[in-house]
């Protein structure tokens, strides 16, 4: 532990160009989509929703909590969309791209407002 801190201490003293050409990532797992789901024309949350993300042979239905839906996590791609909830229209976006960087996913928010059906 004591020489770990030594080396971070020497690292912070020389500054980032001690370490061109290196990438230091996070252990943290990021997600590649959050979603809010609302309603169009109330702008309350849909708290019982269900949205899939589909890539290819890939599918997943995104956990959700309070009418936000996260989900591909650590997974980039194009994927369609489809939220689907009872009393509304259904809707599917197309070609939602999320990109990663060297160590993680861009995580792509979108909120997304369903049409009560008449």
């Amino acid at each position: 532990m004591r020489i770990v801190l030594i080396l971070l201490t020497i690292i912070v003293a020389l500054g980032a160009d001690c370490l061109d050409g290196y990438v230091i990532c996070t252990a943290n797992i990021v997600p590649g989509v959050v979603i809010q789901v609302m309603d169009a024309d109330t702008g309350d949350a849909v708290i019982d929703a269900t949205v899939t993300l589909t890539e290819g042979d890939y599918t997943e239905t995104l956990e959700g909590y309070e009418g936000s839906y996260t989900g591909a996590w650590e997974r980039y791609g194009t994927y369609t969309l489809t939220v689907t909830a009872y009393g509304y229209e259904t809707l599917t976006i197309t070609d939602l791209v999320v990109t990663a960087d060297m160590c993680h996913v861009i995580t792509v928010y979108r909120d997304i407002e369903l049409t009560p059906i008449q």
